[in-house]
């Protein structure tokens, strides 16, 4: 199979004006659930605003030729809040501006916005769920990746995010119910990223009344077309049983069907029954554990998830092997870097992912201590090969004073693209010192340093960067104007 980015399809202006234009127009229906002097008292809105000065010894992450320049800050947002007993909405919009003093041509005005709202009016009936984000991704993950924008690395695309999901909810009788879902999701990029439009069809049908025997079972329908004339369908049906064994434990059990099939040259078809079983077990209030072991496509499956509480420590385990699909995997977002040439791969095969993730959370008196260790390995059916992720992040906080703490963050980050023998390790250090100020906001002095080794076609660099910060998130008030928070921070 050949590994070269495949022609990008231009599709014509208007659709992508149609969604751009949607995704702006969100404020405009949140603001619509707002209206009367009811709504208005349960939307909850809540400003926030930061600044910055920055100094850098390395703007553009680039070991070669690196230049030292001063970054001003200016970001300013808000979020809006409305929950009712049966719908909701959620709006957070951030607007940010940098000015590069030595470099005034890397200028840039960054917006990011999200928003989800659930409508419905009965327990039983028609709803609509809807979902729209505007961010920024990293185009090349052998070229620096986009941890701020502080760092002129122009490796960054727009990525936009536009679903519909209407559905309706009915009752079969007095013993089942019924939940009939379509969803519409367009994903956008900019700087030539490959699009995707997805079309999927649920139908879900569960127990009304579950006691000691719960069941749903589900079948979808799915297809997902991309701007290169690719295309892939999905079609998967399941069953699901919990059964209680004891007062503390339960029986899981699932059985089903999934059928992948893929348009793109080179990556296979794959059809298969599935089934897992299991236990749920919880034997006091402080302790779960859960294990399920079964079969999907061509291999096996496990999940393991252990926590347990003690005083004010939180300890979590857990381990997922599972056979899916890119397609509907939005940590590749369909592309696997494979280090050729610096591009990455459009790939919609099947693969075997093994996810493990520890974490360790302390809560003391006067600060706070959290581990957190991640590994994935993904195992692809094509000729891709395999593509391994381990990092480790550790972060702290300690109260200095009643008004003054000091944090810090350190991550370390291993990765081996696929097809070659390329390897990336990053290391992310952050301490800062934070001070509240009597009048609102806090005031912060950060130092951060920054180091990547990597071998083939992975950049390395090092950089490190001070930055005074003032930071301010106003108190909660209803659009009806009473304000609904005590203090503002």
């Amino acid at each position: 199979m050949s590994h070269e980015r495949p022609a990008i399809v231009q599709r014509p202006y208007g659709q992508r004006l149609w969604v751009k234009t949607s995704i702006y127009l969100l404020p405009l229906f949140f603001s619509g659930l707002c209206l009367s002097a009811t709504a208005r008292a349960d939307c909850q809105f809540q400003p926030n605003l930061r600044a910055s000065e920055t100094y850098s010894n390395n703007i553009r992450l680039d070991r070669q030729h690196p230049e030292h320049d001063w970054v001003s800050e200016l970001a300013a947002g808000f979020s809006v809040n409305r929950s009712k007993e049966r719908s909701s909405a959620a709006l957070e919009y951030q607007l940010q501006g940098l000015h590069f003093s030595r470099m005034s041509a890397m200028d840039e005005v960054f917006q990011q916005l999200h928003g989800v709202t659930h409508l419905q009016r009965s327990e039983t009936g028609p709803y609509l769920d809807g979902l729209a984000s505007l961010s920024q991704q990293t185009v090349d993950a052998n070229l620096p990746a986009v941890s701020d924008n502080i760092f002129a690395t122009g490796n960054r695309a727009d990525q936009t995010d536009l679903q519909l999901a209407p559905g309706i909810l009915s009752k079969l009788g007095s013993t089942a119910m019924s939940d009939f879902r379509f969803s519409h999701k367009q994903t956008e990029y900019s700087k030539g990223r490959i699009d995707s439009f997805t079309n999927a069809i649920n139908l879900n049908l569960s127990d009304a009344h579950p006691k000691r025997l719960d069941w749903q079972w589900s079948a979808r329908k799915e297809r997902v077309r991309y701007s290169n004339d690719a295309a892939t369908e999905f079609r998967s049906t399941l069953l699901n049983i919990q059964m209680s064994a004891t007062k503390r434990s339960r029986i899981l059990l699932t059985g089903g069907y999934d059928d992948t099939r893929s348009a793109v040259p080179g990556q296979l078809s794959r059809s298969g029954s599935r089934w897992s079983a299991g236990i749920d077990w919880a034997p006091s209030h402080r302790t779960h554990l859960m294990l399920t072991a079964g079969e999907r496509y061509f291999g096996n499956t496990y999940e393991m998830e252990f926590t347990h509480d003690y005083h004010k420590d939180h300890w979590g385990l857990s381990y997922v092997e599972d056979v899916v699909t890119t397609a509907n995997d939005s940590a590749i977002l369909n592309q696997v870097s494979t280090g050729v040439n610096g591009v990455s791969t459009f790939v919609t095969d099947v693969y075997i992912s093994k996810l493990f993730t520890a974490s360790y959370l302390h809560q003391g008196h006067r600060g706070d201590l959290d581990v957190q260790v991640y590994q994935q390995r993904r195992e692809f059916g094509s000729t891709l090969g395999v593509e391994a992720v381990r990092s480790a992040v550790v972060g702290g906080f300690f109260q200095v004073k009643p008004r003054t703490g000091l944090h810090w963050s350190a991550s370390l980050l291993y990765r081996r693209p696929a097809l070659i023998s390329a390897t990336d390790r990053t290391r992310d250090l952050s301490v800062w010192l934070a001070h509240d100020l009597e009048k609102g906001g806090s005031l912060s002095l950060k130092y951060r340093n920054l180091h990547r080794s990597g071998s083939g076609f992975v950049s390395g660099y090092e950089a490190s960067a001070v930055s005074i910060v003032y930071e301010r998130q106003f108190g909660a008030t209803s659009l009806s104007g009473q304000d609904s928070s005590a203090v503002a921070r």
